[in-house]
């Protein structure tokens, strides 16, 4: 539409307009950031576009030819209402191409710091305005210094690079990764709460892992793993910086408990943060030797701890055990986890809660599983809202 001769100027903001309609954008925005790169709202930006177009009418009566859009617009802008004091012409693919080389990370193509920054800002004026949440997370790559100090920063390069695709493989469109400086790199995920942010920040830690152990770079043998820190809006920080505080202070309790892994942060006076289960797969429970396996109901479940709901006469101090359904790889078998009673509630006359400390922590795969689901666990629905 931009490139058009002589066009009638009514119909074509009415074509305009109904373009933005139809493909749900600010038609008329966007046409005034292509031409002139002017941010403007959308009844400002038609209502400039109509002056810009009955200018051009004037510029054809007088030259008798249609100079075009362009440089009706750079004439007015320039000249009549001066919104631009020294215009440079350039060709489009070039400035696309600038405007990228100051947003993007020469090195691994992903968004900068800078970028990131204005991303964040935006987004957390949107979900203010829409009352939603977005998660942070912060991801480090565990001893990187040695990869440099033992094959030289060629070889760190490329693992940089490597990480980076590992990002863009796995999460949405929507999602957005930057390089955050050094090995540290951060992802953001709009409309995801803590549980979906927990579940892609893991299928990439494993990503990464699994990549670095399977490919060697050029005749290196590489076993980089990843650590990271997830904060979200609004319940961790309401502004950017202290969300990125909160998730740097998961990563510190990622590295501090060995690296390798990903920590949400939480207000939770809780050694584990602590999942709803919502009666999530099947689990059955054993502690008596002459009782056979029952099913109870899940409540929630942390690494070091499980909550569950049950008919049968339990006391404290008494040892269980768990049977919880492996849906990531049902031929693996259930997983088992062994505990002992430590608390006694009862809700009701028929039923019992029943807190079991575990004598072995949760495996990373069974959580993951069990607080998302199997689907989310295997690879689907990455992002959003669960619950």
């Amino acid at each position: 539409m931009i490139a058009e001769l002589d066009p009638d100027p009514r119909e074509w903001i009415g074509r305009l307009r109904r373009t933005g309609k139809q493909e749900g954008f600010e038609s008329c925005a966007c046409v005034v950031r292509l031409l002139a790169n002017l941010v403007r709202g959308e009844a400002e930006a038609e209502a400039l576009l109509v002056r810009i177009l009955d200018h051009r009418v004037e510029l054809a009566s007088a030259l008798a030819r249609d100079p075009g859009l362009q440089v009706a617009s750079v004439d007015y802008l320039s000249n009549v209402e001066a919104l631009l004091c020294n215009p440079k012409v350039v060709e489009l693919a070039q400035f696309e191409r600038t405007m990228q080389s100051a947003t993007t990370d020469p090195l691994t193509e992903l968004f900068n710091r800078g970028h990131f920054t204005r991303l964040g800002e935006g987004e957390i004026a949107r979900c203010r305005r829409h009352r939603m949440q977005f998660a942070v997370v912060l991801i480090d790559l565990d001893r990187f210094k040695t990869v440099n100090d033992n094959y030289g920063h060629l070889v760190g390069d490329m693992a940089l690079r490597k990480t980076a695709e590992c990002m863009r493989k796995t999460i949405r469109d929507v999602d957005a990764a930057c390089r955050y400086g050094g090995d540290e790199f951060v992802l953001l995920l709009p409309e995801t709460e803590r549980l979906g942010a927990y579940v892609v920040a893991d299928r990439l830690r494993l990503r990464i892992r699994d990549e670095f152990a399977g490919h060697p770079i050029g005749e290196h043998r590489v076993d980089l793993t990843a650590s990271g820190g997830i904060a979200v809006f609004p319940q961790d920080g309401r502004d950017l910086p202290t969300l990125m505080e909160r998730s740097d202070e998961g990563l510190y309790e990622a590295k501090r408990s060995g690296r390798n892994r990903i920590t949400l942060f939480h207000k939770e006076r809780r050694a584990h943060i602590r999942y709803p289960l919502n009666s999530r797969g099947e689990i059955r429970m054993h502690h008596d030797l002459h009782e056979a396996w029952t099913p109870v109901r899940g409540l929630d479940i942390s690494s070091s701890g499980m909550l569950v709901e049950t008919g049968q006469q339990v006391d404290r101090e008494t040892d269980v055990r768990f049977r919880l359904a492996n849906r990531t790889d049902p031929l693996a078998g259930p997983w088992e986890l062994r505990g002992r009673v430590v608390r006694v509630e009862e809700p009701s006359l028929v039923t019992r809660r029943l807190g079991v400390a575990l004598m072995e922590p949760v495996p990373d795969n069974c959580l993951t599983d069990y607080i998302l689901g199997g689907r989310y666990a295997a690879g689907e629905g990455v992002g959003g809202t669960f619950f």
